[in-house]
């Protein structure tokens, strides 16, 4: 319900989310540990990755699991904002 679509052209890649702003809150978390990634300015619902070219596996599993805190907390703000509106 949360996480819809993963898109990639290349070694560029997106995550899409359902919520209409769901890049924007996740970005935000991410940032809060350490990873940079930007939502896209024609979809605010998907958050984009431009990994360097020389990004090392271990790098790029440590970014995986900081993601998934970050969708995770994202979506508990979500809700939270949800139900007290």
């Amino acid at each position: 319900e949360w996480f819809v679509e993963i898109r990639q052209n290349g070694v560029i890649f997106g995550l899409e989310f359902a919520h209409p702003q769901g890049a924007k809150y996740v970005m935000r978390h991410l940032y809060e540990n350490g990873v940079w990634a930007i939502f896209s300015t024609l979809d605010p619902r998907v958050l984009q990755y431009k990994p360097g070219l020389l990004l090392k596996p271990e790098l790029a599993e440590e970014m995986l699991d900081r993601t998934e805190i970050a969708i995770g907390k994202a979506y508990a703000e979500v809700c939270s904002l949800s139900r007290s509106a």
